[in-house]
């Protein structure tokens, strides 16, 4: 009787009495109406399609319902020693391990009825085994042999003493875990079922269980060397990505270190003049809101230092913003030494420093404004006598004696030659 635990399962929950029967020439279910009024009939038809039938009033047998979970509840879909796999809602049909197809033509075109054969035939004198197969409805019944007293490890060595019993299962029909199921011939009618399947075990030759057994060692170190890829890709990933967050924080941090380390290095530590106290530094967007983000409009000049740009303060003083270039050759050194030299002196004709701004890789020095031209085009320009009737240039202090005059001259003269596009005032 094909009778599939399927149907086995559906119909124990539904207004029918099971009943079980086993022994020594048969096995099977049986089941008896609970309600004697109601006429009802179950046909099981060649295919292993179960339908259930009832007589509705004086008319005539109607199906209710027919019982067929998937495809691979057709008998004998994949034939002997093939197992019957719903993948994507489809059949698949594949030999068991250690078996191959009987007619791999046939198999290419899907026509899997033939079934699988053994790849190495069982040799009894040189030894057998079983590899077992989880989770499977178990095999058609017709060449079964049960023993309802056995236990499993008898029922294995039962089946090794006898050639051509080809599987045994545990006799599992209550839960219990007792009695033995022995098949002797082809296996057919097997597939996968998730849901209440069992174990079954299939003879195997020796030869074949040690390449099944190889076989398994190479899937499960594939499977150990996958995970630890998997292991190492995200170990390297995290920690790419914290070198990444570790290496913008640290350049975050430096930028404010050195925009702090400049800020003192440009502080009264700096500067030579005591008396006044701390330089005055400007914030970038203050300046940048100044020369209206540095406007070319507003470009009055440029010299080895970089550009030089006339602005206005919020307060409506006017200035002048000295930006070192990037692509200038002097650095934060040079822009001390300027820094030091302006502070030294205080002179009617030589512009006033106000203070400086450095913010990330930006450099100023802020000057007062003055709108004369600079000292170079006075010097060379058209008329370069007048340099020498303007003694105001260098004396432009009241009294002094006249060493005091001639250390202001040789200060302003390192200037000149340091810094020669430093705005004058000319009278």
């Amino acid at each position: 009787m094909k009778i599939d635990s399927v149907v086995v399962l559906f119909l124990w929950r539904t207004l029918f009495k099971p009943t079980f029967v086993a022994n020594k020439e048969e096995a099977y279910h049986a089941f008896e109406a609970m309600d004697s009024a109601i006429y009802s009939g179950i046909v099981i038809l060649e295919s292993g399609l179960v339908q259930h039938f009832s007589w509705i009033g004086d008319l005539q047998w109607a199906v209710l319902y027919g019982i067929q979970k998937d495809h691979c509840d057709a008998y004998n879909l994949c034939g002997p020693f093939g197992v019957c796999y719903i993948i994507n809602q489809s059949p698949k049909c594949e030999c068991m391990m250690g078996f191959t197809p009987n007619s791999p033509k046939d198999w290419e075109v899907f026509n899997t009825f033939g079934g699988c054969v053994w790849i190495s035939p069982l040799e009894c004198q040189r030894g057998n085994g079983f590899v077992k197969y989880p989770g499977m409805k178990l095999p058609d019944s017709s060449n079964l042999w049960v023993n309802v007293s056995m236990g499993t490890k008898e029922c294995r060595a039962e089946c090794l003493k006898n050639c051509s019993c080809t599987g045994y299962a545990e006799m599992d029909t209550h839960g219990k875990g007792k009695g033995c199921l022995m098949w002797f011939g082809p296996l057919i009618d097997i597939r996968q079922s998730t849901s209440f399947g069992q174990d079954l075990y299939v003879r195997m030759s020796a030869s074949e269980l040690e390449s099944i057994a190889d076989s398994q060692k190479r899937r499960r170190r594939l499977k150990l060397l996958l995970v630890l890829l998997a292991f190492f890709a995200v170990l390297i990933s995290d920690l790419l990505l914290w070198y990444i967050a570790w290496k913008k924080k640290r350049a975050h941090g430096r930028d404010d270190k050195t925009i702090d380390n400049n800020e003192r290095y440009l502080t009264d530590e700096s500067l030579e003049d005591e008396e006044e106290g701390k330089f005055p530094l400007f914030d970038l967007t203050t300046i940048a809101a100044a020369t209206k983000n540095f406007a070319f409009a507003n470009k009055i000049g440029e010299g080895g230092f970089g550009p030089v740009y006339k602005a206005v303060l919020p307060t409506g003083e006017e200035i002048a913003v000295k930006k070192l270039s990037h692509t200038s050759r002097q650095g934060l050194k040079e822009l001390k030494n300027e820094v030091n030299l302006i502070s030294r002196i205080q002179h009617r004709n030589l512009v006033r420093l106000l203070g400086c701004c450095i913010e990330v890789e930006e450099r100023m020095l802020i000057y007062e404004y003055m709108a004369n031209r600079s000292l170079d085009a006075f010097i060379f320009g058209l008329a370069p006598q007048h340099f020498v009737h303007s003694p105001n240039l260098l004396f432009g202090c009241r009294g002094g004696k006249e060493k005091k005059i001639w250390s202001l001259i040789t200060t302003i003269q390192t200037i000149c030659c340091s810094f020669p596009r430093l705005i004058f005032s000319w009278v």
